[in-house]
């Protein structure tokens, strides 16, 4: 996604120390030399292949001085131009420094800060780039491109409430460009705003558009117009049926009209054309579940992990699948290998000791719980988990200490407050009842 939109015109190079002017020219060029003459039309400026005439009423303004004092006073225009030829350049990494070293001399327009927040963003360091985009805007409330940009930027991080904010107020800024329309109906569809989300459809609506006729019928979906949906769907799918998107949200219209053999065929067709296509797997992968066929469930979730073994839902969806049909070690193994991928994923850890507890052997639970413990201590779940595992060794102190420490994060916590209550109630002498 390119977020650079300032536009810089100008490049100076200088080198030395000899007197010299520099002349500004009115179409943002520069010339170097020494002004020799002048009259009410020209300056004539000697260069170094000879003499030129240059009319007085292109010259925007003349810097006097030694070369090095002016290449000082023009260091952070200099640094800009050079960030710019470098963005454009692809250069990311380098354009980021040269926009650094204008802001270090001394530079701090909202050009600056705007330009710092592009190449941020794009060397991927997103929490820099929206300081800088911030800081623009302080300078400058009212520029469109950059309020444009940090739009963008939570788009790109999924921060769709934040992208809404901004992209309207680019819509406010200039409402006749609609160009990110699109961006901001996806945004709002995000946020569950389908009302909205639809306006802005049908507001960008074109014949030939399928992808904007596509997500209309996806928001019309969401605001149960099944009807209005499955017309625009059956047409954009007939039309163009190797457009795969069209199949996908017909199947979910079919899933919601409770037509479930339509609903597999339309993922049937998409695979037919893209065997590898994750979202459809995963999709029908949920479906079958939603139906407790988990063994057909589970063959979709595993043909996405032969293509990917880093897949991270398919992955847990096995393991939910195992824990269901009680094949307990296995669904250990899947998660083991989440944690393989995502060595800080802690509710694969919270459920290997919770699968531990199930084949009773709570010394292995307490153990997944102290390497999530030492990752993150304020996992509420956990640390109710890790009190049963107590209890299943006997240890009611330190599952008491546990239940606090969950209720100490979230105090709601209902498992907590129970399992809590019953322990006191047993060492009361109370009730003939334990915890669970």
């Amino acid at each position: 996604m390119p977020y650079l939109t300032i536009i810089v015109s100008f490049l100076l190079l200088f080198s030395g120390n000899a007197q010299a002017e520099i002349i500004a020219l009115a179409n943002g060029s520069f010339l170097e030399g020494t002004i020799i003459e002048e009259d009410d039309q020209f300056y004539t400026v000697e260069v170094p292949d000879g003499k030129v005439k240059v009319p007085r009423s292109n010259v925007k303004t003349i810097w006097r001085g030694t070369k090095a004092e002016l290449v000082e006073r023009r260091g952070p225009a200099l640094e800009l131009v050079k960030g710019y030829e470098l963005y454009q350049e692809g250069k990311f990494k380098e354009s980021l420094d040269a926009f650094k070293q204008a802001s270090e001399l001394g530079a701090t327009s909202h050009v600056v800060y705007a330009n710092l927040g592009s190449a941020y963003a794009s060397v991927g360091e997103r929490a820099k780039a929206e300081q800088a985009f911030l800081t623009a805007l302080e300078k400058d409330p009212t520029s469109r491109e950059t309020h444009l940009n940090l739009a963008n930027l939570y788009m790109s991080s999924a921060n769709y409430a934040k992208a809404v904010e901004n992209y309207e107020k680019v819509v406010e800024l200039g409402p006749e460009d609609k160009s990110f329309y699109r961006d901001l109906a996806y945004a709002y569809y995000a946020v569950g705003n389908y009302d909205r989300a639809l306006a802005l459809y049908e507001e960008l609506e074109r014949k030939n558009d399928i992808v904007n006729l596509n997500n209309k019928a996806a928001t019309l979906i969401q605001l149960g117009k099944l009807e209005e949906a499955g017309s625009i769907l059956n047409e954009l799918a007939s039309a163009h049926p190797t457009f795969l998107k069209a199949h996908l949200n017909l199947a979910e219209l079919y899933k919601r009209k409770g037509e479930d053999e339509k609903a597999i065929h339309r993922y049937r067709i998409v695979l037919s054309f893209d065997p590898k296509d994750h979202a459809a797997r995963m999709a029908l992968g949920r479906f079958y579940m939603e139906r407790s066929l988990v063994l057909k469930a589970q063959e979709e979730f595993q043909a996405v992990l032969d293509d990917d073994p880093g897949y991270l839902d398919a992955r847990y969806y096995l393991a939910e699948i195992y824990t269901q049909r009680q094949a307990f070690r296995e669904a250990i193994e899947q998660h083991e290998k989440i944690l393989e991928h995502y060595p800080d994923h802690l509710a694969s850890y919270n459920n290997i000791g919770l699968l531990y507890l199930k084949m009773n052997q709570p010394e292995k639970a307490l153990a997944e719980y102290e390497k999530l413990f030492a990752r993150d201590d304020s996992y509420p779940k956990a640390h109710v988990n890790a009190g049963l595992a107590h209890i299943f060794l006997g240890d009611a102190e330190n599952a008491a200490k546990e239940w606090d420490r969950a209720l100490e994060l979230d105090p709601t916590l209902e498992s907590a407050v129970t399992n809590k209550r019953l322990l006191e109630d047993i060492l009361k002498g109370d009730p003939n009842e334990v915890p669970s």
